[in-house]
């Protein structure tokens, strides 16, 4: 059965379910919904993505508490060599700790190990701002999986990749609450090459 393939095969998005697809499998849509932290709809179609309950085997297990609201378990792949003008994607594994409405941004960031300098920033929002406060209850985990690409003006060298939580909407970004109360999370150094 479909519900069968999707979880089998741990589909980070499921795309195109129309109402008429839906009423043809009884219990899709429940199913979906608890499986699934966001959903967008348009013109008769959903799409649904933040894959709840994903498998994390080939991840690095993080643990990382922005204020008491998020937490990052996991990362997928990490890069090690990026190629300037090149791109690749990136598995984020959140659990959410408490309720809440706020839309979030994540922030990946490339700084200079030796000067601290930043040459490269790319923001995105956590699952496309789609998330749904009571689909995704505290304690779950849901993967955010997303493309990101390096323009080719990066010049070539060594870098620190880092990590943010932003609140949508404000200029400040969420700190960790380990002792270092940093707003960025080091997750791995990587070379670009040209």
């Amino acid at each position: 059965d479909v519900t069968s393939a999707i979880e089998k095969r741990d589909c980070q998005a499921v795309a195109a379910v129309t109402k008429r697809f839906q009423k043809s499998i009884p219990g899709l849509p429940d199913w979906l919904a608890e499986n699934y932290a966001a959903d967008y709809t348009n013109k008769g179609y959903a799409i649904y993505f933040g894959k709840k309950h994903a498998d994390a085997q080939n991840a690095l297990p993080i643990s990382a508490d922005f204020e008491g609201r998020l937490q990052l378990t996991a990362v997928a792949p990490l890069p090690i060599v990026w190629q300037s003008g090149q791109g690749g994607y990136l598995s984020l594994y959140w659990t959410r700790l408490r309720p809440s409405d706020s839309v979030y941004i994540q922030r990946l960031s490339l700084r200079r190990p030796k000067t601290g300098k930043i040459l490269y920033q790319s923001s995105r929002a956590l699952f496309e701002g789609f998330t749904h406060p009571l689909r995704w209850q505290p304690g779950e985990t849901a993967r955010d999986t997303f493309y990101t690409q390096l323009p080719p003006e990066v010049p070539a060298g060594t870098y620190d990749l880092l990590l943010s939580l932003c609140e949508q909407g404000t200029d400040s970004c969420l700190s960790l609450t380990d002792a270092s109360a940093e707003t960025q999370l080091y997750l791995t150094r990587i070379e670009v090459v040209k």
